[in-house]
């Protein structure tokens, strides 16, 4: 588990300085005249809501990753408030279902309901007025509610998750998005010791799709 948190913040750390990099960069170009065309001042007390579908994919050796299959697509709903031009903070809920493929695995349980409430710190980069780039990191909590032939039960514990946003506006107000997200889900289950990791660490690769609500738009 511990191993899993160091490689998170291994990427975390370099796509920040990244982002200040590129801040750097606008500062040095000559033509400003075409770059505040293009990129014109953000507004701190901008919002942005995002209302999207995505399709977890289970990785590595855990219970979520070899026991259970996703068909159906989970959902998720984000709220971004920019802080300043290109830095936000916020908070998503989503919820995704896995069904069980092999009982073997994890006992008498059919099905897993997975719902997280989240908080985030984000840099935004508009990279036209049209296509902009966004990507957060995140803290928070989540539940998986399973389901057998007679019990329904409730564990609980805490995530941590990097995902890249890149999207497409088609007027001041709407722009459709796509993401990739990595996401670690960290469980309190009581197991042995050889099963701790298999039960209690899930790994998620997330890719997903859909609406944002842009309110006093920034860079634009």
């Amino acid at each position: 588990m511990r191993s899993n948190i160091k490689v998170l913040i291994a990427i975390i750390f370099p796509v920040f300085l990244f982002g200040q990099e590129l801040e750097k960069n606008e500062s040095n170009v000559k033509d400003t005249t075409k770059v505040n065309m293009m990129y014109s001042p953000g507004n701190p007390e901008s919002v942005a809501f995002n209302i999207g579908f995505f399709r977890p994919i289970g990785l590595g050796n855990s219970a979520m990753a070899e026991a259970y299959t996703y068909k159906n697509p989970g959902f998720e709903f984000t709220f971004n408030w920019f802080v300043q031009q290109h830095f936000t903070i916020g908070a998503s809920v989503d919820y995704f279902n896995g069904m069980v493929e092999d009982r073997s695995k994890v006992g008498e349980i059919s099905r897993t309901g997975v719902a997280s409430l989240s908080a985030h710190l984000g840099y935004y980069k508009a990279i036209t007025r049209e296509w902009y780039w966004h990507v957060l990191a995140g803290y928070g909590y989540v539940s998986y509610s399973s389901k057998s032939a007679e019990d329904r039960f409730l564990e609980e514990g805490n995530m941590i998750f990097l995902r890249n946003e890149i999207g497409h506006r088609f007027t001041k107000t709407l722009a459709v998005y796509g993401k990739i997200e990595l996401r670690n889900d960290f469980m309190d289950v009581i197991t042995s010791r050889e099963l701790d990791n298999y039960f209690n660490s899930n790994l998620f690769l997330n890719l997903g799709i859909g609406l944002r609500i842009n309110l006093q738009n920034p860079d634009g």
